[in-house]
């Protein structure tokens, strides 16, 4: 019981920190859009900002249909005869008590907490669904291939990525409720898989893969995490960014990374930077890391707040049809991350790191991050 209950107590931290954002339907929201359910200043609140300054024409669907293309292609490699971890009966348990698990995890804080889409339309925004049917199908990729291809594995996870990012940029759903999607998705997989071992009578369910992890190995690395910006003037913001580390040696090599940010809902910046990263052992599956990056920003001084027109009623109208840079400039990057690899193709990963900027004169701030890896 004891990995269960690990399980289960994950899933309540995690539900309870993001919970702290998430007012019902009657809270009031940003200005000109009361019962939205995120609070001006709030993390949400900053990043549907950054959202509706840079993609507020966004309406593609993808997250509709890749969410479910792991589980498809788990049971297509599974027909074909690509051998797996589980056999057929097992894994059709194990997916069938998943799915049951993910309807309950979903749906019941759904009507509990009664939080309104940031596009006004209904009030079941937390968590986000297509979140967890596309981490619940991802996960069943990596429970059933992570030990033969866990490539493949890293793809999965990386398309259910994107199929949050792409409720968000939908704007069907807030952040923390892709956060606590991913969360529930991952926990209903190792749930069912836990079930089928007792329907079963099996003693082969293993929450953690058996997998050795060693940092001296050339792993390339690609992240993407959210983070809350902390000027030292006291504006706030929130940050996506996407970084590429390749290895040059042990412990060492390349990052890349591309960026975008804002700054107390009045400026919009872009950036991409380059430079190195290091990283070292600290537990059989931990790691500590440091990284310094240099490159280019551009921004643009957003009207209004939260992307908003002065004199609209709503926060999705009077906003600009394209993004466009009013200046540019240098920016600098130095920090440090944490990372815990969960299986043989991904991490999560806290960072900490001091950003300056040249946007009314030098912006100075700290950003705190947390996100996801995909390492191969």
């Amino acid at each position: 019981m004891k990995r269960p209950a690990a399980v289960l107590a994950g899933l309540a931290i995690a539900l309870t920190m993001t919970a702290q954002t998430v007012p019902g339907a009657r809270a009031e929201g940003m200005p000109g859009t009361q019962g939205t359910g995120a609070g001006a200043g709030s993390f949400d609140h900053d990043l549907r900002a950054l959202r509706n300054q840079l993609a507020p024409g966004f309406t593609y669907d993808y997250g509709n249909h890749i969410q479910y293309i792991p589980g498809v292609a788990v049971w297509g490699m599974k027909a074909c005869g690509v051998t797996g971890r589980y056999d057929w009966g097992q894994m059709a348990v194990a997916h069938a008590g998943g799915a049951v698990a993910s309807l309950i995890l979903d749906h019941g804080p759904k009507w509990v907490i009664d939080r309104m889409r940031p596009d006004g339309s209904r009030a079941n925004s937390f968590p986000s669904g297509h979140t967890t049917t596309a981490f619940l199908t991802a996960t069943w990729l990596q429970k059933e291939y992570g030990d033969s291809l866990p490539w493949l594995c890293g793809i999965g996870y990386g398309m259910a990525t994107l199929t949050a990012q792409q409720r968000i940029l939908r704007n069907k759903h807030w952040t923390t409720d892709t956060m606590a999607g991913a969360v529930l998705g991952v926990a209903a997989a190792e749930l069912g898989y836990w079930l089928s071992d007792i329907i079963l009578g099996r003693h082969s369910y293993r929450f953690f893969d058996e997998f050795s992890y060693d940092t001296s190995l050339k792993y390339w690395d690609v992240t993407y995490w959210y983070s809350r910006r902390l000027a030292f003037d006291g504006r706030h913001g929130a940050s996506a960014s996407l970084q590429v580390q390749a290895p040059l040696g042990a412990h060492w090599g390349l990052a890349m990374r591309g960026a975008a940010s804002n700054i107390d809902d009045t400026r919009a910046i872009l950036s991409t930077l380059g430079g190195a990263y290091y990283v070292r052992q600290t537990a059989p599956r931990a790691e500590i890391g440091a990284h310094v990056l240099a490159g280019a920003g551009w921004w643009n001084n957003a009207r209004g707040l939260g992307g908003q027109a002065p004199g609209t009623g709503s926060a999705d109208e009077g906003l600009s049809s394209a993004w466009r840079a009013d200046g540019c400039g240098f920016d600098f990057v130095a920090g440090l991350s944490a990372a815990c690899a969960l299986t043989q193709s991904a991490k999560i990963r806290v960072i900490a790191e001091w950003e300056t900027f040249p946007a009314d004169g030098w912006l100075n701030c700290i950003n705190l991050g947390l996100g996801g890896s995909i390492y191969f």
